[in-house]
């Protein structure tokens, strides 16, 4: 597991030779796409992506964003390209969003499948407790 927090060009260069492409899936988080930083080291190793393994971008089922289920950027960009989706609840932002797909699909990868499936009922009992609440 990999992760990519900033748009340093050598960080970036040496997390690229680092990857073994045969096995690397990507996945791009962001609610909006519309944070540059987070969009330019993205566009850096998909770049990577597609020129260490000889994939297409488009419809690639190794390429995942993690975003607004609606709207944004990287939403229309994702449809667009045909790829995975999970979304980003809407009412949940900052660090609640560990209890979203964005930290469900770290611990999945981890293997934390306990952990993952503990997070998707707390999940599901407070959706459905505000919807029972009526709070949207």
């Amino acid at each position: 597991l990999h992760v990519q927090d900033n748009i340093d060009p050598i960080q970036l260069a040496m997390l690229a030779d680092a990857i073994d492409w045969d096995r690397a899936a990507l996945n791009v988080i962001s609610k909006s796409g519309g944070t540059l930083e987070t969009m330019g080291g993205f566009f850096n190793l998909l770049a990577e992506f597609t020129r260490n393994t000889g994939e297409a971008a488009q419809s690639n089922p190794r390429i995942v964003a993690t975003t607004d289920a609606r709207n944004g950027i990287l939403h229309a960009f994702a449809s667009e390209q045909g790829w995975t989706m999970q979304p980003v609840p809407e009412n949940v932002g900052g660090r609640f969003s560990v209890f979203t797909p964005v930290g469900l699909a770290l611990s999945y990868v981890l293997n934390f499948t306990s952990i993952a499936y503990l997070f998707s009922l707390v999940i599901r009992t407070l959706q459905r407790r505000r919807i029972e609440a009526g709070i949207r």
